[in-house]
C-alpha cells in the first residue's frame, strides 16, 4: 500500500496537482486571452529547462540511480538506467511551480508544495538522489525566473 501511495506521489500527483492549478488559475482570469498566453509560455518555458537542458547535463555527467548504486533499493518506479543527475521531473515541475508562483503567490505556493512531495517520493522510491532532485528544482526555477523576466516587457504579467 506504501508502495502505491509513492508511485502515486511520484508520478502522477504533479500532474494532476499542475492541470488543476493552472485550471483554477485561468478560470480566476475569465479564461482571458492573456492568462492562455501566460500558461502557454510556462509549459513552454518548462519543457525548455526539461528537455534540453537535462538532456545536455546528463550527457556530461553520467550518475547511476540509487537502485543500480545499492541493489537493496528495489526500482518501483520502473525508472530506465538513464543517468539521474539531475532529476527530469523536478526540473519540469519546479519550473511550473515557479511560473505559477510568479502568476499567482498562493497557487504556486500549493503547486511548490505537492512539487516537492513529488521530488521526496521520487528519493523515497530509490530514482534519485537528494542532489538530484536539489539541482532539478534549481535549474527550473533558475530558467523560469531568468525567462520571465528577460520577457516581462513582452508578457502580460500584473
Amino acid at each position: 500500500m506504501v508502495d502505491l501511495l509513492v508511485i502515486f506521489i511520484a508520478n502522477w500527483l504533479p500532474y494532476i496537482a499542475s492541470i488543476f492549478l493552472f485550471g483554477i488559475f485561468i478560470w480566476r482570469k475569465k479564461l482571458s486571452k492573456n492568462a492562455l498566453v501566460l500558461v502557454f509560455f510556462s509549459v513552454i518555458v518548462a519543457l525548455i529547462a526539461r528537455l534540453p537542458l537535462v538532456f545536455l547535463i546528463q550527457l556530461f555527467i553520467n550518475r547511476p540511480r540509487p537502485f543500480v548504486v545499492d541493489s537493496q533499493i528495489i526500482n518501483i518506479l520502473g525508472q530506465p538506467l538513464t543517468s539521474s543527475f539531475p532529476s527530469g521531473h523536478a526540473t519540469f515541475f519546479f519550473a511550473l511551480a515557479a511560473a505559477l508562483f510568479i502568476l499567482d503567490k498562493r497557487l504556486g505556493s500549493i503547486l511548490f508544495l505537492f512539487v516537492s512531495l513529488m521530488g521526496l517520493a521520487r528519493i523515497v522510491a530509490g530514482v534519485h538522489w537528494t542532489t538530484d532532485i536539489l539541482a532539478g528544482a534549481f535549474l527550473g526555477i533558475s530558467i523560469v525566473y531568468l525567462a520571465y523576466f528577460s520577457s516581462r516587457h513582452f508578457l502580460p504579467i500584473k
